[in-house]
């Protein structure tokens, strides 16, 4: 694939969201329901249908096969850009609490349970400074949201969500090592673990 359609592929992941009209729309089923969760269920569905047409576009354009190639090439810059953007706009939490085991019960809609890290400076963060937590997803999986904020108000996000082909050239967690990036002032950390994606964003300034 040319530079060229490797950029236009980016903005397309980057840039094709739901209006926030649309969002909005969605969300005003919520009232109609009456049910505590049917907010992360819309967003669930909104965020998989936005998938869903990305990869259309995507592979009408430049085939299925070249596409899940690109993704799989760009899977950490992929990541990255979409965790720090989302770190960068806090969404409000659906779910608070500073115990791990009340926020990961929260997330019936997942395949799996939310848990701590054995990577050691994560598993602090949580244990020390978790506020709650929220869906999202992570190149279109859905995937769990856990928020820290720490005694200085410096918040930091661990995102989970389910080992997929599409990540499986990511290194599982070995001798405490994950891979690390920088973007736009932010810290990324990526590894796969006991079957989990793992990706920890804070300020790259913090300690």
């Amino acid at each position: 694939m040319t530079d060229s359609l490797k950029d236009a592929a980016t903005d397309l992941f980057n840039q094709f969201e739901l209006e926030d009209k649309s969002i909005e729309k969605l969300m005003a089923l919520e009232a109609i329901s009456g049910s505590p969760k049917t907010k992360p269920v819309i967003m669930m569905w909104a965020s998989r249908m936005a998938a869903i047409l990305v990869i259309a576009v995507m592979a009408t354009v430049f085939g299925v096969d070249q596409f899940n190639d690109y993704k799989k090439q760009n899977i950490i810059r992929l990541i990255v850009a979409e965790v720090v953007k989302n770190h960068s706009n806090l969404k409000p939490l659906e779910v608070t609490s500073d115990k791990l085991v009340s926020v990961s019960s929260y997330f019936d809609g997942l395949s799996f349970s939310p848990y701590s890290s054995k990577f050691e400076s994560v598993a602090s963060v949580l244990n020390t400074s978790l506020i709650g937590g929220r869906y999202c997803s992570i190149q279109g999986n859905t995937a769990a949201q856990l928020r820290m904020q720490s005694s200085e108000g410096v918040y930091s996000t661990l995102f989970q969500t389910n080992e997929t082909n599409l990540f499986s050239d990511i290194p599982a967690m070995t001798d405490q090592n994950t891979i690390k990036e920088f973007k736009d002032g932010f810290e990324v950390q990526i590894w796969r673990e006991k079957g989990l994606l793992m990706v920890y964003v804070k300020p790259a300034s913090s300690l």
